[in-house]
């Protein structure tokens, strides 16, 4: 759901929630992060919609990865401020992320995963 609300404020309002993004966008770029993160919501969307995580295993690896990638660059490139809320929010979807993707890849099996009661 952060991934769609993200998204959507990103590709359809790209002047007014740029200023909300943790580093300085473009709203050409705000519309492009808008899209990848839309495109990511409806993976996502899909894959619980599944419901069959055998399936989507290389989906959960691509999420992992991504969030992996995204902490590379808020190391790599440190031109967000950490006083601001923003990157806390964005770090905290993005560890979200790789605990849920990481948790369904390692755990792929689809008799744990219906034991589980979700």
């Amino acid at each position: 759901m952060i991934m769609l609300v993200i998204g959507v404020g990103l590709f359809l309002l790209p002047a007014q929630a740029a200023p909300l993004w943790p580093w300085p966008l473009t709203p050409l770029t705000a519309r492009m992060i808008g899209a990848f993160y839309l495109a990511f919501a409806v993976s996502l969307f899909a894959a619980a919609k599944e419901d069959d995580y055998g399936r989507v295993l290389v989906a959960t690896a691509a999420y992992v990865v991504f969030a992996v990638l995204q902490f590379a660059n808020f190391i790599r490139y440190p031109i967000m401020d950490w006083g601001r809320q923003q990157v806390w929010l964005l770090a905290g979807a993005m560890a979200a992320l790789f605990v849920v993707a990481a948790f369904l890849f390692v755990f792929n099996d689809s008799h744990f995963l219906a034991s589980a009661n979700f």
